[in-house]
C-alpha cells in the first residue's frame, strides 16, 4: 500500500474514533450513579449523585462479593441480570434512588451496620425490563472507578 493511501486510512480511522467518542459521551452521561465521597463510617451519612432516567432501588454489597450475586464477565462491565436482586446475605438495602433525568441530584443515606471494607452499589430497576433487572456499579475483577467504591470504616 502506498504511503499516501496508508496515511489516508490512518486519518480516516482517527476521525472514526473521535466520532465514536463524541457519540458515546452523551450516552455515558445519560445514566450515572456514583458515591459523593470516598469513605464513611457505619451509622454515618453518605451520599450518591444520581442522574438516571428510571428510579432504582440501591443496595450496598462488599466489592469482593459483588460477583456472587450475579454473573459479571471477566472482560467488560457487569451485565444487567433479569429479575430482582438475589435474596442473599450481604446485600444491604439503602433505599430508592429517584429518576432525575440528566440533572445530577445528591441523595443521602445512612450507612448500615456492616463490616469495614470496600463496598459498591447493586441497583435494581423494576421498570427497566419485565420482572426487573439488576447490576453492580463495580466488581473486583476489573479496575473499578473510585467513585463506584465506598470505603466503610467502623
Amino acid at each position: 500500500m502506498p504511503v499516501l493511501a496508508l496515511s489516508r486510512v490512518i486519518r480516516a480511522l482517527r476521525l472514526v474514533a473521535i466520532a465514536a467518542l463524541v457519540a458515546a459521551a452523551p450516552a455515558a452521561a445519560k445514566n450515572s450513579v456514583s458515591f459523593d465521597q470516598r469513605a464513611a463510617r457505619t451509622g454515618g451519612r453518605a451520599a450518591v449523585v444520581v442522574a438516571i432516567e428510571r428510579p432504582v432501588v440501591a443496595y450496598l454489597a462488599r466489592l469482593e462479593h459483588a460477583s456472587r450475586f450475579f454473573f459479571i464477565p471477566w472482560q467488560g462491565y457487569p451485565n444487567p441480570q433479569p429479575g430482582p436482586p438475589p435474596r442473599k446475605p450481604g446485600l444491604h438495602r439503602i433505599g430508592a434512588l429517584p429518576a432525575t433525568g440528566l440533572r445530577p441530584t445528591r441523595v443521602e443515606f445512612r450507612v448500615p451496620q456492616v463490616r469495614a471494607g470496600r463496598y459498591t452499589l447493586v441497583l435494581w430497576c423494576k421498570t427497566c425490563a419485565r420482572g426487573g433487572t439488576h447490576w453492580a456499579l463495580a466488581a473486583i475483577n476489573f479496575v473499578p472507578h473510585p467513585s463506584t467504591v465506598l470505603l466503610v470504616r467502623r
